[in-house]
């Protein structure tokens, strides 16, 4: 597990780890909480999930400009953190290489 993005500003605080659970799925879960959550959460809580399945971690990892065959895990620490980290989460959108539930 690698935490990608852990953020605090005054009232706000954003959280997104990722993992790779049983199965070999890249799993990233966030959570953001505070008023700046207003246009998303009435209650100054959002919560998500995003999955990238295993067999399309070899294509994440060429879009991300790393070796197929890297740990994605460890890619994702190397690279993919902090301010990149919504970059990250910006790729997979446009992608359409993972599900996402909001919770």
């Amino acid at each position: 597990m690698v935490v990608l993005r852990s953020e605090r500003n005054g009232d706000d605080s954003r959280y997104l780890r990722a993992q790779l659970n049983e199965s070999g799925d890249l799993v990233l879960e966030g959570e953001d909480y505070g008023p700046a959550t207003a246009p998303v959460s009435s209650d100054g809580e959002y919560e998500w999930v995003q999955v990238v399945a295993a067999d399309k971690l070899p294509e994440l990892l060429q879009i991300l400009g790393a070796d197929p065959a890297a740990g994605v895990i460890e890619e994702l620490a190397a690279r993919w953190s902090g301010a990149g980290s919504y970059q990250l989460e910006r790729l997979l959108r446009e992608t359409g290489l993972s599900t996402v539930h909001v919770f």
